[in-house]
């Protein structure tokens, strides 16, 4: 089901309902290095309150490195420290994220992420903290200068109270009619299935 406020221009629901602050510091190095030429250090704060009330909503601390190799290649290594609430609870998650491109030739970059840590299981009747693991790769062809064609792959596990469940997502440029009836109904994102293992 859609939100009433879906846009589809967007992606996004339009909320005005909230109030948020901020701050943040980067530092870049540059080192004198063949194959490395930079380094973003990057430390994030905020939070998120409830427009009519003083309710925090969201809080979040993120640090972040980067490193970039060559013009192309580069990895980003990120821990994050947040408070989401959800079903008028406050759950306080940490996780880990490491993300990669790659390019070896021109035509053909790629990449990878994986993130770890804890995850809200989003049920509105009984929303609780689990812990996730993401992994995920995608390649770019570039057969011409205007032709870019993506792939890409996305598993997801979580633990939780109610046991293991497994989110595997492929995204492909699909529209839900090309899935069987039974499926349809599981579509995530572009292409997607939810099994509960």
């Amino acid at each position: 089901a859609l939100h009433p406020d879906f846009e589809a221009s967007t992606g996004y629901v339009n909320r005005t309902d909230y109030r948020s602050m901020g701050a943040y510091l980067n530092h870049r190095l540059y080192p004198e290095k063949k194959n490395f030429q930079q380094v973003d250090l990057s430390l994030r704060a905020g939070r998120r309150y409830g427009w009519n009330d003083d309710l925090k909503q969201d809080e979040w601390l993120m640090a972040e490195v980067r490193f970039r190799f060559t013009e192309f290649s580069q990895m980003e290594v990120q821990y994050s420290n947040r408070m989401e609430r959800f079903g008028g609870m406050d759950f306080r998650r940490n996780n880990v994220s490491v993300e990669g491109q790659l390019m070896f030739v021109s035509w053909m970059p790629f990449g990878f992420y994986l993130e770890t840590g804890e995850s809200v299981w989003y049920d509105e009747d009984n929303p609780s903290l689990g812990w996730a693991n993401t992994y995920g790769m995608f390649a770019i062809f570039k057969p011409s200068r205007r032709i870019r064609v993506g792939v890409e792959f996305t598993k997801q596990t979580f633990w939780g109270r109610l046991g293991r469940r497994a989110d595997l997502r492929l995204q492909r440029a699909a529209d839900a009619d090309d899935l069987p009836g039974d499926k349809a109904a599981e579509l995530e994102g572009d292409c997607g299935l939810q099994p509960l293992l």
